[in-house]
This record gives C-alpha cells, sequence and structure tokens, in this order.
C-alpha cells in the first residue's frame, strides 16, 4: 500500500512539475522590434510594445505547446512622432478601430536545435497563417524566445503601394520570459 501511495504522490508532483516548467510569462517591457525600407533604402526601424502572452512552451514535449499573444499597435515608436502619429491612423494601423495585433498558435514542432511555431496573424481585418522560427535559450527561471520572419504590410491592409516605403516588413523577436505559476 506505501508503494501505491507513494508511486501516486511521485505521480502527482512529475505532473505538477511538468505543467509548471510549461509556463512563462512576458516581462513588463517586452516589446516586438520591426524594420522596413524607407525612402532612398534607408531602414526605418521601430517597436511595438505592451506584449501580453499566455505561453505554454514545453522542450521535452514540443508538440504540446502554445502561445496566444496579442500587442497593442497604438504603442507604435519609431523614433518620429510625427511619423508614428500618422501610421496610428486609418491610413495604415486604424488604432481606434483595431486597438490589437493578435497570434494564436497552431502547432509546434523541433528542428535540430531550433524550433518552429506555426499559427493565425490577425492585423487588422486580417487573418493569415504564418510560421516563426525561433531559439528557446533556457536560463533557468527565465528564458529568452528569439526569431525572425517577414510579413507583407500590403497582405493585412497597411498602407498602400508607395515609393517612400518598401512593402515587406521584417519583425525581430527577442522576447525575455520567466517562469509563471499561473
Amino acid at each position: 500500500m506505501k508503494k501505491v501511495i507513494s508511486l501516486l504522490a511521485f505521480s502527482v508532483l512529475t505532473s505538477a512539475i511538468c505543467i509548471l516548467y510549461g509556463n512563462w510569462q512576458t516581462l513588463p517591457d517586452a516589446k516586438i522590434n520591426f524594420t522596413i525600407d524607407g525612402l532612398f533604402g534607408a531602414d526605418v526601424k521601430g517597436t511595438i510594445s505592451d506584449l501580453k502572452s499566455t505561453i505554454r512552451f514545453y522542450p521535452d514535449d514540443v508538440p504540446r505547446s502554445s502561445i496566444t499573444t496579442a500587442i497593442r499597435p497604438a504603442t507604435i515608436n519609431t523614433g518620429n512622432k510625427k511619423r508614428d502619429n500618422h501610421l496610428k491612423t486609418i491610413d495604415f494601423l486604424e488604432v481606434e478601430k483595431y486597438s490589437s495585433i493578435s497570434f494564436i498558435s497552431k502547432s509546434f514542432r523541433q528542428i535540430g536545435e531550433y524550433y518552429v511555431v506555426e499559427g493565425d496573424l490577425t492585423l487588422k481585418d486580417v487573418t493569415k497563417p504564418i510560421t516563426i522560427p525561433f531559439e528557446f535559450i533556457n536560463y533557468g527561471d527565465s528564458a529568452v524566445f528569439r526569431g525572425d520572419f517577414n510579413i507583407n504590410r500590403l497582405d493585412y491592409h497597411v498602407g498602400k503601394r508607395s515609393h517612400f516605403m518598401g512593402n515587406e516588413v521584417r519583425i525581430h523577436l527577442d522576447i525575455a520570459v520567466k517562469k509563471s505559476l499561473d
């Protein structure tokens, strides 16, 4: 009987540790970095902040992982207030009507020491599937999700064709997280 109780206690403890190990919380200063070609090939760099996520990432059981995340486009910052204000208007991000950009994962897989998440990106009135390759750098109670991917802003009704701005937006993720008991 003691062996059964010990085995049951061990199973419950192991399950609890596995569940907790996969829960991660983004740090309050988390943001997304982006770059787009500007006038005469000069890169315009910026950030969008106020990232909120529910992250369940299991390096030892990758397919079980999931992420739901949202970020507020009204926080866009390119270092140029006039440009930022224009990007928030109906001409581009239309932040009064679309207050959130979201990503919901559909699947995770591991390729060597790297990972890939596939899911749906919703920006304005468009939801499209995207694939994001990333690294997971674990420091114990904290970690970093690091990856790069591109989107075409025109696919998401962000602006119109322009000689002053490229269509391809390069997005760089460098998201610090900590273990969460949620």
